[in-house]
């Protein structure tokens, strides 16, 4: 397959910005099993180092109910009042503070290309903007989705490419995991693939579970940042397999712990394959130079 051409355009974004409403005045499973998968290895990576001071992750609450919350449809240009003041995460990345809970769709350029070689790097989608959404930090693009976000808290519309695929299993992992229960019901129902064998993990979710365990006041603040790089090992048109890496604080040499995610092209979308128990697998990682990986 051909390399397409990088599809970075600072340029782009930074017009946004400055565009209506995007002004400064802004690890181990994969729903459950993707923040939990990254937030059992991250704690269990730094405890191999002895320190416990790590700082615990700030506690978010759900004070608006799923039908209470406008849906986000496509847009051609930003409301004014789009985000409120940025943030950081924990490594000094800007994490955007969209008004709307749900998190702000971005414009789209249209410009979207169908394939890319799985041994080449996957260049980060046009418009990249991290935003914090349920505390979380949640990747939207100007090129690869979402276009849309219903109003029980699923994401639509990302694009039948490497990027879209990469962008859809961070989002419906994040979101799984962080939003209320009637959220997470509704991912698993329209936005992700069960089979009998990863029932349990899916049940987990719509208990409640992955919210209990994601509260730990031991889990580090890492596991809400900005993933350090992606890249995808195997991709075409109805498959893709995913892996990001979240950074660790270690004195033993592992910088990250890679995350591994499946998704399937199904009735018109990227689905999330839930994993069956004892198949989530992570592993701890010296560098992301090299190898495939793509700082996002």
């Amino acid at each position: 397959m051909s390399t397409p051409e990088p599809r970075d355009d600072p340029g782009r974004l930074a017009a946004l910005r400055q565009s209506g409403g995007y002004k400064a005045t802004t690890l181990v499973l994969s729903l459950l099993v993707l923040t939990i998968i990254i937030g059992m290895a991250v704690l269990v990576a730094i405890r191999g180092d002895g320190d416990d001071t790590a700082t615990p992750p700030p506690q978010v609450t759900a004070t608006d109910t799923p039908s209470s919350l406008p849906p986000q449809t496509s847009v051609t240009r930003l409301p004014e009042d789009a985000f409120g003041v940025p943030t950081t995460d924990t490594q000094g990345r800007r994490v955007d503070t969209p008004t709307n809970p749900l998190g702000q769709v971005l414009p789209q350029s249209g410009d979207t290309p169908a394939t890319t070689d799985p041994e080449a790097v996957l260049p980060p989608p046009q418009g990249l903007m991290w935003q914090r959404v349920y505390g979380a930090t949640i990747p939207f693009s100007t090129s690869d989705g979402p276009t849309t976000i219903s109003n029980d808290g699923v994401p639509t519309g990302f694009a039948r490419t490497p990027q879209g695929a990469a962008l859809a299993a961070w989002q419906i992992g994040q979101r799984a995991t962080w939003a209320p229960d009637d959220q997470a019901v509704a991912l698993l129902e329209r936005a992700a693939v069960v089979s009998e064998a990863a029932r349990p993990e899916a049940d987990n979710l719509r208990t409640n579970g992955a919210q209990i365990y994601a509260g730990n006041p031991e889990l580090p603040a890492q596991m809400r940042d900005v993933p350090v790089a992606v890249r995808i090992t195997t991709y075409s048109t109805d498959f893709a397999h995913v892996e990001f890496a979240q950074p660790l604080t270690r004195d033993d040499g592992f910088t990250a712990v890679s995350v591994g995610i499946d998704m399937v092209w199904r009735d018109g979308r990227w689905k999330w394959v839930v994993p069956e128990p004892g198949n989530e697998p992570s592993r701890l990682l010296v560098s992301t130079s090299g190898d495939g990986w793509t700082p996002w």
